[in-house]
């Protein structure tokens, strides 16, 4: 069997336009902070680990796993990436902050599943080349948790299909 070597992105390219997605939809998920609490509006959406975090309410983009699937021809070569999109909030009331996230987390799953927007080029970040497509990406699972000091947070699972052609 012959082996090939394979360039793909790095996670960090695709969830810099996840963020962008997020970004985009900005207005409408400060909206609905709003509703929830007054004068409040998301402090920053992050690409990395919640520890590190400075402000709530925010959202952090963390990778989870990567896996290559090698068609039967070697021409094309699928790599599956996946990450954890996580919405924060700080209160320390519960009925409140369980209904702001339940209502986040579908608003954020819609915003990801958007079918303008689950499908896209990527870019290699040094030369601005096309190296591939997201030829198909998707929201799935939500999971609701809560933290110390009254932090609540809603998981969103995302994955996203990338490919490549080799030639």
């Amino acid at each position: 069997m012959k082996f090939i070597n394979v360039s793909t992105p790095h996670i960090y390219v695709l969830l810099k336009t996840v963020k962008q997605k997020l970004e985009d939809k900005r207005a409408d998920i400060d909206t609905l902070i709003n509703r929830y609490f007054s004068n409040e509006k998301l402090k920053n959406i992050w690409i990395g680990d919640w520890v590190s975090l400075s402000g709530y309410p925010c959202i952090t983009l963390e990778p989870t796993g990567e896996d290559y699937q090698y068609t039967a021809t070697n021409w094309t070569v699928e790599k599956e990436f996946v990450t954890t999109v996580n919405f924060y909030i700080q209160t320390p009331s519960t009925e409140v902050a369980i209904e702001c996230i339940s209502d986040i987390g579908e608003l954020i799953h819609n915003i990801l599943n958007d079918p303008k927007t689950v499908a896209w080029d990527v870019l290699d970040d040094k030369t601005g080349n096309k190296v591939g497509t997201v030829w198909e990406s998707h929201a799935s699972a939500k999971a609701y948790e809560y933290k110390e000091e009254g932090i609540r947070k809603v998981s969103i699972t995302y994955t996203m299909q990338f490919m490549k052609v080799q030639c």
